[in-house]
């Protein structure tokens, strides 16, 4: 998914170091469940580092060609 404005939480997740990634992933979970448990974790961090005034968060649209007319909303966000 490409944001011109900012990453979504997946994107920057994927950015962390891999020791960092591999300690927020739950090691005894399924790997779909200990992914989203991992960007719970993450989107905490932001909402710390956007309540600093550090990032800023905004909602944007993305259009899917494949599917007309069903939009996505998410969360993109940058540094200040």
């Amino acid at each position: 998914m490409l944001t011109s404005k900012g990453w979504t939480v997946s994107q920057v997740f994927d950015r962390l170091p891999t020791l960092l990634q591999a300690h927020l992933l739950a090691p005894d979970t399924h790997p779909t469940t200990a992914r989203r448990q991992a960007l719970t974790q993450v989107v905490q961090a932001l909402f710390i580092h956007v309540d600093s005034g550090l990032v800023k968060r905004k909602r944007t649209r993305l259009k899917n060609a494949a599917r007309a007319g069903i939009d996505a909303m998410v969360d993109v966000y940058r540094l200040s």
